[in-house]
């Protein structure tokens, strides 16, 4: 089985969980609805050096917080932008894709000439609830933009 290659199939419905230990990773993205054929579990493996981040780390520890112990949670922020690094399928897993990330760095030189392309393309000068609709249309989230639009 390949991975989804259309926007539409990109999408996912689940709950994204981001944690430390590998293991438990793992159950997650397999305890996902396995009676649904379409869905294909995936494991986002990510690394990030913190030493090359600016202040503003964009990830929190949140374990202190979680539910389970050893869950050893972690929120990423809205706006954190990964670089895929590899797709595979993992070799120990039947039908487990992973998916190898590195946090970047906003100081990327290539990285803030593709975010200033995106912010003079996507948002004007004032970002209001129209312009927020207007990007959710542009990822085809009709029903999330029409929210906005009201």
């Amino acid at each position: 089985m390949q991975p989804a290659a259309t926007k539409e199939e990109r999408r996912h419905d689940s709950h994204p969980q981001n944690c430390k230990n590998k293991q438990v990773g793992i159950v997650f993205a397999q305890s996902n609805d396995n009676n649904n054929s379409s869905q294909i579990p995936i494991l986002f493996i990510i690394e990030s050096d913190i030493d090359s981040l600016s202040l503003a780390t964009p990830f929190a520890d949140i374990h202190h917080r979680s539910q389970f112990d050893d869950e050893e949670e972690v929120l990423f922020m809205i706006g954190a932008i990964f670089h895929i690094v590899a797709v595979q399928v993992d070799d120990n897993i039947d039908d487990l894709w992973t998916i190898k990330l590195v946090l970047c760095n906003e100081r990327s030189n290539e990285l803030f000439e593709v975010l200033e392309e995106l912010r003079q393309k996507l948002l004007p000068e004032k970002t209001n609830c129209m312009s927020v609709g207007d990007i959710l249309m542009e990822m085809e989230l009709f029903d999330k933009a029409e929210e906005y639009f009201q």
